[in-house]
């Protein structure tokens, strides 16, 4: 279960909810007069993880059963490809639109392009549209490669960055997230929310 805490005080939450069984990835983005919400559904017809989004007018309208009704941001996870992914973090834009940052996965392939154990985590961001859920400026603006060698927590997780936060800088951001389930680090990209500001 994903809980989340609401309020100014971790040790004393002025609000708590407990999202649906095996849900990861539930990320509240403020909308001004409402609150938008990305989820990560899972299995049937989300398959590996796709992304979910929905608004609602407070978070006192969270419960475990509307996250899990979230209708499905399409465009964003390739079943073709075998992938799956969730939304980190995510920020109002200038535009009224919302600047996403999460990853995208799949399982490595073997010379006979047959899934291995080996994951690949890379970093996606994008613009999404809250009233119409449309999305656009999708970009990978990094990946495992782009950063030093760091110690690995099981084989098949060496390729991993699980990108987690972007904080613009103008013309450019500071991308963070985890490496290989060990380690944390940054680097620096363009900015990937340009076309919003």
């Amino acid at each position: 279960y994903t809980e989340m805490l609401f309020g100014e005080d971790l040790h004393e939450p002025e609000y708590r909810v407990v999202g649906p069984p095996g849900m990861k990835d539930i990320t509240p983005v403020d909308l001004g007069d409402r609150v938008g919400l990305f989820t990560r559904p899972m299995e049937g017809k989300a398959g590996r993880g796709k992304i979910g989004f929905i608004i609602l007018k407070s978070l006192h309208d969270i419960t475990p059963q509307v996250l899990a009704d979230a209708p499905i941001v399409t465009g964003l996870i390739d079943d073709a490809r075998g992938e799956w992914g969730g939304i980190k973090n995510a920020r109002m834009l200038p535009d009224g639109r919302i600047g996403t940052v999460g990853h995208l996965s799949r399982f490595m392939l073997n010379k006979y392009g047959r899934e291995t154990k080996n994951k690949k985590y890379v970093a996606h961001t994008s613009v999404v549209n809250p009233d119409n859920l449309s999305v656009s400026a999708q970009q990978i603006p990094a990946c495992r490669d782009c950063f030093g060698e760091v110690p690995v927590k099981r084989r098949g997780l060496r390729d991993i960055f699980f990108a987690t936060n972007v904080v613009p800088d103008g013309d450019t951001a500071i991308l963070s997230g985890g490496l290989s389930d060990t380690s944390a680090g940054c680097v620096r990209i363009p900015n990937p929310y340009a076309e919003a500001a």
